[in-house]
């Protein structure tokens, strides 16, 4: 059964029949509405946070509708696992900081200072990209309210998973993340591909939620939303980055002469992937870190 919520199942949460909307939404447009004013009237350093006050803005007002539409979400249901997921989108995101030293895709202008203050900014920016995505699939949820999905016809068959199919994929994703790093000027984009067949594997048997299971089940609709929620993100990314004073600028070859904001045309399609790359890394870094024996 699809799971009621994105990154894992809230089946065991306690549930509201006729939910309100909660007053936290409301708080998230006021702090996005602050961040604005800050921004406009170029109060320093406040102007600099623009993108933190937009996102944790977002955050709190995806989830109050959530809540509002199940009865369950990640902040109201789950508030433990969603101070987890703050730390370990920062870890994440810190990951593809690295690759970036040797890819020089995007470097960021107008930081505040001094830098112990760059970090906490950085660190709480960071942050905001695991629950952004993951909130944003959950407000998709009810486009995947069909529990069998067909194409052209014919329903979407379930893929069998076998050892060796696993260890090929596991093989193809590391060769897409290490030819990013060798050969950065032409492989540049498969750093946002190849976190997912690496990882996938590990998160099967650690039993977590996995996309491999859910494509073994025919079952595509997580995968689908995380797609979307992907993309809705990389257009608010990239809308808010783009009126921000302390913002980044992106230096991608051969396609920077067509540009939506900041980010080149065809750097949105890189969103989607990504949105399944932090699902996979998200779950196995909780696999990893959970206690033998828990289910």
């Amino acid at each position: 059964m699809f799971p009621a919520h994105i990154i894992q199942s809230l089946d065991d949460a306690p549930r509201v029949a006729q939910p309100r909307f909660p007053i936290y939404g409301w708080l998230g447009l006021v702090v996005i509405a602050i961040g604005y004013v800050l921004l406009f009237l170029q109060l320093d350093p406040w102007r600099c946070w623009f993108f933190v006050f937009a996102w944790y803005g977002y955050i709190l007002f995806a989830d109050a509708c959530v809540w509002r539409f199940e009865g369950a979400s990640l902040i109201r249901s789950r508030f433990r696992q969603f101070l987890v997921m703050l730390p370990l989108s920062t870890t994440v995101w810190v990951v593809f900081e690295g690759f970036n030293l040797r890819l020089g895709n995007w470097e960021y202008q107008n930081l505040v200072n001094p830098l112990w203050v760059r970090l906490i900014g950085f660190a709480a920016a960071f942050a905001t990209v695991f629950p952004g995505i993951f909130e944003t699939a959950d407000l998709l949820r009810p486009l995947a309210i069909r529990r069998e999905w067909r194409l052209l016809g014919w329903r979407l068959p379930r893929w069998r998973m076998t050892i060796r199919g696993e260890a090929i994929g596991a093989m193809l994703g590391l060769a897409c993340l290490l030819l990013s790093l060798l050969w950065p000027r032409y492989c540049f984009p498969l750093v946002w591909l190849g976190f997912v067949p690496l990882l996938e594997p590990f998160n099967r048997r650690l039993g977590v939620p996995s996309l491999y299971k859910d494509l073994e089940r025919g079952d595509p609709r997580r995968i689908i939303l995380l797609l979307l929620g992907g993309f809705i993100c990389g257009g608010l990314w990239e809308f808010w980055n783009y009126w921000a004073y302390s913002r980044w600028v992106y230096h991608v070859p051969f396609v920077q002469y067509l540009k939506l904001f900041e980010m080149p045309l065809l750097g949105f399609f890189g969103f989607p992937p990504f949105a399944l790359e932090c699902f996979s890394m998200y779950h196995f870094l909780v696999g990893i870190g959970r206690p033998r024996g828990d289910s």
